[in-house]
């Protein structure tokens, strides 16, 4: 394995001294995505040895962070407890103590808050971003310890800006607020714009991936006649098509170079069509390197999977989700990556054994990557640890 990275770092490596020394028909010069120089020249240039040492080190850094990706496992931290120290602290011990290497960490969470000072054009205008995560100084702690970072931002869910912005607003037929004005407009490019570029700004803080949570439209039996404004009256696209347009959009921003992904209802492995949201694992999967099934097995009811409560089979219903994702997902290359599921919701209460049977089926899928959610970021570095 290591002798085809590193083969596999030469030839790129080659390949990009080989662009280096590309001379075009014709444009004008200029830098292109990976800041490069390329445009019109009287005669080829070489590349410098420094030019080739930083394509060879951007080449190198790229491959590390997928070899990475595919290894990590981690938890989800909120930007209110990353923001202070002692919570801060907290974390990274966990990280430590439990054997884990990345972290999920909120920008954007369900309130539509950012929680560092984001220069968004957006966020500045309607004031979201409230300052209180020190980001830079939290990723070069990240960094540091050589800990996966995820950015987490919470996309369609947005009732800061829904009421700084009326008219990006879901409504009812009636005109009043869906769900108490929780949710913005799918169809709005505003809105879809603002999660680029809060995601572009991730990046350029040196996240090493971003993922996208509710991407999706409302659920509910309101929802199924919310109004959209923002929709245009020609337009004739399923919500499928929209969310899937929007990961395409995006993917289409950010290019393949940086490492992108997507939450997903875990019910959807089972649902024979969207269930009115917009999400199809078949039609997201093409645009992300993972989709992660928010599998948790509190989340399914008497009969799911044949199991009577299935959420005192936490190792079963992992199983059979992952198996029910693969052939949705893996033609298109993408990789799965799971929630599982560290909180207690019904009968039986979570700890060690509920939660090592869930990373247990997603080990024994042949699946090393996996994330650890509980809503109030309280974690039991001795229910997570592998046994010794």
């Amino acid at each position: 394995m290591l002798k085809q990275t590193a083969l596999a770092l030469s030839v790129l490596a080659v390949f990009m001294l080989g662009f280096l020394t590309w001379q075009p028909l014709e444009g004008p010069s200029q830098v292109n995505n990976s800041g490069l120089l390329s445009g019109n020249s009287s005669e080829t240039r070489q590349a410098t040895p420094e030019e080739f040492q930083q394509a060879a080190e951007e080449a190198g850094a790229n491959e590390s962070k997928k070899v990475l990706s595919a290894q990590a496992r981690g938890v989800h931290v909120s930007f209110s407890r990353a923001g202070s120290d002692d919570g801060w602290n907290e974390a990274l011990a966990l990280l430590d103590s439990a054997g884990l290497n990345a972290m999920q960490l909120d920008l954007k969470d369900e309130s539509g808050q950012v929680g560092y000072a984001s220069q968004v054009k957006l966020a500045v205008a309607t004031g979201s971003g409230l300052g209180v995560l020190p980001i830079k100084e939290r990723l070069k702690d990240l960094k540091d310890r050589g800990i996966y970072s995820i950015a987490r931002i919470v996309v369609f869910r947005d009732p800061f800006l829904a009421q700084k912005r009326p008219d990006l607003m879901v409504r009812t037929t009636g005109g009043s607020p869906l769900a108490q004005g929780t949710w913005v407009d799918p169809y709005s490019k505003e809105v879809q714009d603002y999660n680029l570029d809060l995601a572009i700004e991730a990046y350029q803080l040196g996240f090493n991936e971003v993922q996208f949570d509710y991407i999706r439209f409302p659920d509910g039996r309101a929802a199924e006649t919310a109004v959209y404004s923002c929709k245009a009256g020609d337009d004739t696209r399923t919500r499928v098509d929209v969310i899937a347009g929007y990961l395409s959009y995006v993917r289409s921003a950010i290019t393949w170079d940086r490492l992108f992904s997507a939450t997903v209802f875990g019910y959807m492995s089972i649902a024979e069509d969207d269930q009115g949201i917009g999400q199809r694992p078949e039609r997201m999967a093409p645009f992300v390197d993972y989709l992660s099934p928010m599998s948790y097995p509190s989340h399914y009811g008497p009969g799911n999977y044949g199991l009577d409560n299935p959420n005192a089979y936490p190792y079963e219903v992992i199983d059979a989700s992952l198996k029910g994702f693969k052939p949705l997902v893996e033609p298109s290359g993408c990789r799965l990556r799971p929630w599982l599921q560290a909180f207690s919701w019904a009968p039986p209460p979570y700890g060690r054994n509920e939660i090592r049977a869930q990373i247990n089926a997603t080990e024994d899928n042949n699946i090393k990557t996996w994330l650890l959610w509980n809503p109030e970021v309280s974690y039991n570095s001795e229910e997570i640890a592998p046994g010794k």
